[in-house]
């Protein structure tokens, strides 16, 4: 595996085994294998739910908003339920979409 955060924890392994050190690779390689399944089928909703838990894990929050409002589309989420998910997020005014080319 060429994952440079991978590599970088098993090199930090070496040089002292480490419960924390373990959880992380570990939770890591399960991020990587549930994109690797997205990558074939972005679609589906078990690689989704496992990308969502694997990206919980570590605080990225970021990549697990990004999954869950993934996972809630494709399961035909409401607007009320991506809203939820999306929490604070603003969306764009329809102005600023049309300074953007979002409109």
């Amino acid at each position: 595996m060429s994952d440079p955060v991978v590599m970088a924890l098993h090199a930090a392994l070496k040089a002292s085994d480490d419960v924390q050190l373990r959880v992380a690779l570990g939770t890591r390689k399960a991020l990587c294998e549930f994109e690797h399944a997205l990558e074939l089928d972005a679609s589906d909703v078990s690689a989704l739910d496992g990308a969502v838990r694997a990206s919980t894990a570590p605080g990225d929050t970021a990549r697990s908003h990004a999954y869950q409002l993934a996972r809630a589309v494709h399961v035909g989420a409401g607007v009320a339920e991506l809203a939820a998910i999306s929490g604070n997020h603003r969306w764009p005014r329809a102005r600023d979409r049309k300074c953007r080319g979002l409109a």
